[in-house]
């Protein structure tokens, strides 16, 4: 922080890019908004990013975070020289829950809202072994 202001240049994905790495940053959050400006400068630093949502993280609430795995997929088919670094950035348990999992839920644990967050979590336990995979493959 600068004179109370934060200092967005100076974070990990503009470092990676001064290491050597090609930076890719894959969202399925928004751009535009009172969360999303922030980390959207920083995704927007990244050699490659790609956003499933335009505006704010509100435009589409039916976005799927497993679209990102379809977009690094792609990245990870092509041979390359540098490091990669790939981010995926997910809407993950974020409120609204029940967005995530169109109302769906395994068990009602208190609220339909708690439930549809207990199961996003599980949703996104799957997901990152789905990422690995794909690294991997």
């Amino acid at each position: 922080m600068v004179d109370n202001k934060p200092q967005y240049q100076d974070n990990f994905v503009t470092l990676a890019n001064r290491a050597g790495f090609q930076t890719w940053w894959f969202s399925n959050q928004g751009q535009i908004g009172e969360y999303d400006t922030a980390i959207a400068s920083i995704a927007k630093r990244a050699d490659e990013a790609h956003f499933l949502k335009n505006g704010d993280f509100e435009a589409d609430k039916n976005t799927r975070d497993d679209a990102l795995l379809t977009m690094t997929a792609q990245v990870l088919a092509t041979e390359r020289t540098q490091p990669q670094l790939i981010v995926l950035h997910l809407m993950g348990s974020h409120p609204q829950a029940c967005d995530r999992t169109q109302g769906k839920y395994a068990t009602f644990v208190q609220s339909k809202e708690t439930s549809c967050y207990l199961y996003t979590m599980t949703q996104n336990r799957r997901f990152a072994p789905s990422a690995l995979y794909s690294a991997s493959s």
